[in-house]
């Protein structure tokens, strides 16, 4: 069987969305291939969900965490994060020094595979890639340099060339990012060498339902339509909530049986909206707060209707990987996103109801849709076929692809 070093900084027992998504993966993954799981810990920034210990709880996977040294004040990290970025230098060169100088990479793997963000992961790869000359897998959930919210520097674009450009492949969740990196690195013609491989559920970590249809209430009756995601930046709970107190204005006997609720953190900036959508709102407001991994997929599979909401733009790049936890849920969805970009694409491929978030009409009547006809829209969804997202399904995926690259 062969071994890889799969170079991830995020990976369980972190909390956080790219943590995550290794776990799903490599857990299936390690069915087929030897992992050796080189990540981080001890990151002051993210908390620690020991549930999704399961997710890397297997004999073909052997973990090597190394420390990242950071201050514990959050003040001082800001503050030397701005300076690293104005200077030009690696938020996490420590920890990269402290992996390529204390790991054993004489363990005889067949492939290197990493996972970003952050793009420190690609960068020490790279270093392992000349070292070792094996094949290498860079792997990007999100855009690096050219990320729309949070554009790279000259060094940090001179680092993603570097990468694209020394990896024997490239792994994209959607084409709109793929698109994005071809735009800026056209004479490297990536296109030859990139993989567009989504991002997974696992069925398995899902609670049992035995009657869906009949589901989806709270202890008094009122129907729960749930947001499972952060609120910051350009995401903003406000789309949904107008949408809400229309609902209050055209139907309020139907607003009166609705419990939103959102699991998850919620940026303080939102506080005063969400303090005045509760004093408008006649119906049920439930504000849970970021809860662990598995505990947000029993709310998920609680919940009569589940809601996506993005950022406003013209073209969404990102395929969130909640949209893809909910596929797993088998609950209708409403998507509030852009209408271009992959995540819209996959609603409407499934026939869930996707609008702009700027059309508070059009997520009204969406809402209003899914309510009076939720039994009916249950059993569609239940038959849905999602068996390209399951981790299963991406495992195969990626294990045809390295092996076909250690092979070659």
């Amino acid at each position: 069987m062969d071994r890889i070093a799969l170079i991830t900084y995020h990976a369980p027992p972190l909390l956080s969305a790219e943590s995550i998504l290794v776990g799903k993966a490599v857990h299936r993954l390690a069915d087929l291939m030897k992992i050796d799981l080189i990540t981080a810990r001890d990151d002051p920034d993210f908390r620690e969900d020991e549930a999704l210990e399961r997710l890397i709880s297997h004999p073909n996977i052997t973990r090597f965490s190394y420390p990242v040294h950071r201050p514990s004040n959050k003040i001082i990290r800001r503050m030397m994060d701005r300076s690293s970025s104005k200077l030009g230098r690696e938020i996490h060169q420590s920890w990269m020094k402290l992996v390529l100088s204390k790991h054993d990479w004489n363990r005889e793997y067949q492939l290197i595979y990493s996972r970003s963000q952050p793009g420190a992961s690609h960068l020490v790869a790279l270093e392992v890639k000349y070292r070792l000359e094996i094949p290498w897998v860079a792997s990007f959930s999100d855009p690096w340099a050219y990320n729309p919210y949070h554009l790279g520097n000259t060094n940090v674009r001179r680092q993603e060339k570097t990468v694209v450009q020394g990896a024997d492949a490239l792994i994209f969740p959607t084409a709109e990012i793929l698109k994005l990196m071809t735009t800026h690195y056209e004479h490297l013609k990536l296109e030859e060498k990139a993989h567009i491989i989504p991002h997974c559920f696992d069925a398995e970590l899902y609670p049992e339902q035995t009657d869906r249809t009949a589901g989806g209430r709270t202890d008094d009756k009122l129907i729960k339509i749930a947001y499972i995601g952060d609120f910051y930046g350009l995401r903003s709970p406000k789309p949904l909530c107008d949408a809400l107190l229309e609902i209050e204005h055209r139907a309020p006997e139907i607003a009166q049986t609705i419990c939103l609720q959102i699991v998850g953190n919620v940026e303080s900036k939102f506080t005063p909206l969400l303090q005045q959508f509760r004093g408008a709102w006649s119906g049920q407001l439930d504000l849970v707060g970021q809860v662990p991994y598995l505990q947000s997929l029993d709310y998920m599979s609680s919940a009569a209707i589940l809601v996506l909401v993005d950022a406003p733009g013209t073209v969404n790049l990102f395929l969130p990987s909640k949209l893809i936890d909910y596929f797993g849920a088998k609950r209708p969805i409403v998507g509030i996103t852009p209408l271009a970009g992959t995540t819209a694409n996959l609603l409407q491929d499934y026939q869930h109801q996707v609008k702009a978030p700027e059309d508070v009409m059009g997520i009204t009547d969406a809402l209003l849709q899914v309510v009076a006809n939720y039994s009916e829209e249950q059993r569609r969804v239940e038959g849905l076929d999602y068996d390209r997202f399951t981790a299963r399904e991406i495992a195969d995926n990626l294990h045809e692809l390295f092996t076909q690259l250690i092979q070659h």
